[in-house]
């Protein structure tokens, strides 16, 4: 499997992704796989499960590292329960 990187470059009301560095100092570190990052926001796992079992790894000040899941957010059918 390839390794990918992204930025996510986050201000104010505004965001974007970038597929190389955008030459800014990164704020806060991300590790983890894009499927870990959609089961936590579709509901089927809980950003304390991932860092506990070491599917998301994040590096940088420990108040961006608690505010991240906010930023992400959550589908809206993330509290739906499975059938």
């Amino acid at each position: 499997e390839r390794q990918r990187r992204w930025w996510l470059l986050a201000g104010g009301d505004q965001a974007d992704i970038c597929m190389t560095h955008p030459g800014f100092e990164v704020d806060l570190y991300v590790e983890s796989t894009l499927g870990a990052l959609t089961g936590y926001w579709v509901g089927h796992h809980t950003w304390r499960a991932l860092l506990a079992d070491g599917e998301l790894r994040l590096n940088g000040p420990r108040w961006l590292q608690r505010s991240l899941s906010t930023w992400l957010g959550r589908s809206a059918f993330a509290e739906v329960p499975s059938p």
